[in-house]
């Protein structure tokens, strides 16, 4: 495995991202959104945990994705492009990554995207319509930030002639419970089975 940062263009500048490779140099593509608060080491311990499974991983630094579509668009696009990516591109976020990956889905032209504890997902709903993809969302049941009438707001967003989201609450769970590496795979069994099932689908 491999990981290193490369440089994507994009209007109005460009910005930088980790690209993780794995063992065996190729495989399906992975964007990864991470939350702002997270830290840039975090960035990367992510970026090699999914790649360590196979994924080719691009993870764009946290303020990299502040112009929005665009630069969600750009990585991407960026990631199609990479030699070592076989063609299908998922995309996984978590807090504001959570809401980027649900706007990839709708706008990016990815072949999933898979939300965890996605900030504000709530009012991006005038996107649903567009998305076309396998798209699943992850809501924290103790999360303040997307509380029970704002998770209702998003199923009834997609209760119409549109692909529905499959959603899941964490029992118990805050924002964050699965956006660290090691928690991830030793501390939390149902969050880790659910993870595993949740990537199922950009292979």
């Amino acid at each position: 495995m491999s990981g290193d940062f490369i440089s994507i263009a994009a209007a109005g500048g460009g910005f930088r991202a980790y690209l993780a490779v794995p063992e065996a140099g190729s495989g399906p593509g992975l964007v990864l959104f991470h939350d702002i608060s997270d830290e840039d080491q975090d960035l990367r311990d992510l970026g090699d945990l999914y790649a360590a499974e196979g994924y080719v991983v691009l993870c764009p630094e946290a303020p990299a994705v502040a112009k929005g579509v665009e630069d969600v668009v750009a990585t991407v696009e960026a990631l199609r492009a990479c030699n070592e990516c076989t063609g299908r591109v998922g995309a996984l976020g978590f807090g504001l990554g959570g809401k980027l990956a649900g706007l990839a889905a709708a706008e990016a032209g990815v072949d999933c995207a898979i939300s965890y504890y996605g900030f504000e997902v709530d009012l991006a709903l005038d996107l649903a319509p567009r998305v076309r993809c396998p798209l699943i969302i992850h809501f924290a049941e103790k999360d303040p930030q997307v509380p029970p009438p704002a998770v209702a707001r998003v199923k009834q967003a997609f209760a119409g002639p549109v692909p529905r989201p499959r959603s899941t609450s964490i029992p118990a769970s805050l924002p964050g419970s699965t956006a660290r590496a090691g928690r991830i795979t030793t501390e939390h069994q149902p969050v880790s089975r659910i993870r595993a099932r949740s990537l199922c689908c950009a292979r």
